[in-house]
């Protein structure tokens, strides 16, 4: 995948470095990495730099740093390319190091050597996910990131912006927040187990139930009640920035009273929302959040109904 798969788009991304990255490796990531900007920093930093040195895409450069010996970057280049602005400090670096060897899936190997080389290899659960197929490769599907989209200090806003590069270009864009819990450590792990044709050789159930609660602890997913006020400032901040309106649409779940997932709806000159789609939601949506430049405003079920013919958020 290269620019020359770029269509024309009203948010184009020009700072140094962008390059395209696919949304099955955004997806990838989103799951496997913590919500931490400077993981994510380093993590997509690394990719961006491959392809700034030469790789044809993010695919290829996963792959191979998957099956060939360990990849050596110096740290300085690292800290030059991706690090903070007029910072030379390699701190967070080694701190990011330390997050990404906890998690699965994306690195068999990943340290620092000498304190001036980071050393890794890529996971090949990893490069085998971000795989396109033949038809995927026709019809790309990717946002045009560059290391600057990284130097925030809110993990959330990191997040939100990739979303936005991944999603505001398209006619009728719409998003799932991910780092979300979708329900409780103990009811994922029974839902999981339920969907098992043979448990014979599963752990026991406290011990998977511990192992999720870890997971969730090292990714920073939580309940939307916790992180609501997170996402909903950064979201405005994109909003003023980007001159977008949101549509933020928490889900309850059916039976159990907790958020299970939100959705945001984008908003904006070049979208193609008809009447009737823009303000319609899924069943369990009880409270939408209208964000626009101007502001916020929560409005209960009863009120966003009445908006049902609208195609603009004002």
């Amino acid at each position: 995948m290269t620019a020359k798969n770029a269509k024309p788009c009203a948010f184009s991304n020009t700072l140094p470095n962008a390059a395209n990255l696919p949304e099955k490796l955004l997806n990838y990531v989103a799951l496997h990495c913590p919500l931490s900007p400077r993981t994510m920093r380093l993590l997509y930093g690394l990719i961006l730099y491959a392809i700034s040195a030469g790789y044809s895409d993010a695919e290829k450069f996963v792959l191979d740093a998957a099956k060939n010996k360990s990849v050596r970057i110096r740290c300085a280049f690292l800290t030059e390319f991706i690090g903070t602005v007029g910072v030379r400090d390699n701190r967070w670096l080694a701190k990011a190091v330390e997050e990404l060897k906890q998690c699965e899936g994306l690195f068999q190997e990943i340290r620092i050597e000498n304190s001036t080389t980071l050393v890794f290899r890529t996971a090949r659960s990893f490069s085998d996910a971000i795989a396109m197929s033949k038809a995927e490769k026709e019809k790309p599907q990717f946002a045009r990131v560059a290391p600057a989209d990284f130097q925030f200090s809110s993990g959330y806003r990191v997040q939100a912006n990739l979303l936005m590069r991944l999603h505001v270009n398209k006619k009728y864009p719409m998003f799932r927040l991910p780092y979300i819990a979708e329900n409780t450590a103990e009811a994922a792990v029974r839902e999981f187990r339920d969907m098992l044709k043979c448990s014979e050789k599963l752990q026991p159930i406290d011990e998977a139930i511990e192992q999720e609660k870890e997971r969730r602890d090292r990714l920073r997913i939580i309940e939307w009640s916790k992180s609501r006020n997170a996402w909903l400032k950064v979201l405005e901040e994109i909003s003023r920035g980007w001159d977008v309106s949101m549509l933020v649409m928490p889900r309850y779940h059916p039976i159990f009273d907790h958020v299970a997932s939100v959705s945001v709806k984008l908003q904006h000159a070049d979208t193609l929302w008809s009447a009737g789609a823009l303000y319609c939601a899924r069943p369990g949506v009880r409270m939408v959040y209208e964000i626009t430049p101007r502001g916020r405003a929560s409005l209960l079920r009863n009120k966003w109904k009445r908006k049902h013919a609208q195609v603009q958020i004002y």
